[in-house]
């Protein structure tokens, strides 16, 4: 299983976790000055990697039958949103007193939902452009010969 799990992906789950907290910090509560500003992003950033962790290991245990890259960059989407709620909910649930009203996590959410969906068509279109090129490259090369 370990095999299959794109550490990448995991790693640059981190960054987009950070990019959620912050856009929903300045959502949330503007611009204001707050000296744990800088901790509830890296905070942000770890949900970020534990959640991108867990939706690579479930996509890893994926039956290959559904190898299809359309299909298995939107199950990776849709687990990702998912997972992502459920971390959110389980947060409000367990900081109530001082987690989000529920306007708030609503907005929260619906962040979430945008730059997840975002970031995940950005990354299939990075695969089938790399796909696209190694199949040229394939052709290229066995012109050659």
């Amino acid at each position: 299983m370990l095999n299959k799990i794109n550490f990448r992906n995991i790693y640059m789950s981190f960054w987009l976790g950070a990019i959620i907290g912050s856009i929903a910090m300045i959502t949330l509560n503007g611009f204001d000055q707050n000296e744990s500003w800088l901790m509830s992003i890296i905070l942000s950033g770890v949900i970020g990697l534990l959640i991108g962790g867990v939706v690579e290991c479930i996509t890893a245990i994926l039956p290959i039958s559904i190898a299809k890259p359309s299909l298995f960059f939107f199950i990776n989407n849709i687990l990702a949103i998912l997972i992502t709620i459920l971390f959110i909910l389980s947060y409000n649930t367990i900081f109530s007193p001082i987690a989000f009203g529920t306007i708030d996590l609503i907005k929260v959410i619906g962040i979430a939902i945008i730059i997840i969906a975002i970031a995940n068509t950005f990354d299939y279109m990075s695969f089938k452009k790399a796909n696209k090129q190694l199949k040229e490259y394939q052709f290229r090369k066995g012109s050659d010969e």
